[in-house]
């Protein structure tokens, strides 16, 4: 789970930083730390300060956004906001996390805002979060849990925590249900509610409207329902 995050915007016009300045304030979950007219400014501003998305302008004086992204690399988030749809080829193969063209409608901006958080997210989970073929590591408070994938049942979402489910324990973790097949595989497990995953080789029955892995009675959530089938036959 993210903590606010802290962005700047850079862009050499005045009304395009008071635009996206205006926009920043009404995400709850990003706090704006700086804005400039000037990209060395800015450049220098991201080598001693914690950033975590930059809103970008590409064409500018002294410093292009283009060569601004490839100086940081992958310190942190970039979203391209130009007015030029020319540099978008190039800037994705910088591997940005989104390209807004200019004007900017606010819609379209939030929608990046939260494939920046979504992409965050995913990085404090595999972060926190140790997997490989046999097993995983899951943070639960200040303690690191290791679980073998195959002692899992199955996983429930309960509030902001995930729950994994073994023959003789229950652990949890602070995680998204998005961030759950970062490190899991998909081909041993299936949602099959939106709170909840199972392990598809501990099904015992199925009926209409759940799933039974041993004394486990889960349900089988109508949208997953016909997927799900799909899977297990």
């Amino acid at each position: 789970m993210t903590e606010n995050l802290k962005v700047i915007i850079v862009d050499d016009e005045y009304m395009a930083l008071e635009v996206l300045e205006k926009y920043i304030t009404n995400v709850p979950f990003m706090t704006l730390v700086g804005s400039f007219r000037n990209p060395i400014e800015a450049l220098d501003f991201t080598h001693n300060n914690t950033v975590d998305a930059i809103f970008l302008d590409i064409n500018m004086p002294d410093l292009t956004g283009l060569n601004f992204a490839k100086i940081i690399k992958d310190k942190q988030r970039i979203i391209f906001t130009t007015a030029y749809t020319e540099f978008a080829v190039e800037g994705f193969n910088l591997d940005v996390t989104d390209y807004l063209l200019k004007p900017i409608e606010y819609d379209r901006f939030l929608e990046a805002c939260y494939k920046v958080k979504k992409e965050l997210s995913r990085e404090i989970a595999k972060q926190n979060n140790v997997v490989n073929d046999d097993y995983i590591s899951i943070k639960s408070g200040t303690n690191l849990h290791r679980i073998k994938l195959d002692d899992l049942l199955f996983l429930e979402k309960l509030g902001n925590d995930m729950l994994f489910h073994t023959k003789t324990s229950t652990i949890s973790s602070r995680m998204n249900m998005q961030d759950l097949f970062d490190i899991i595989p998909e081909s041993t497990f299936c949602r099959v509610h939106k709170s909840f995953v199972v392990a598809i080789d501990k099904i015992d029955v199925v009926t209409s409207y759940e799933v039974m892995i041993e004394n486990h009675k889960i349900p089988l959530g109508r949208s997953f329902k016909e997927e799900f089938l799909k899977r297990i036959k």
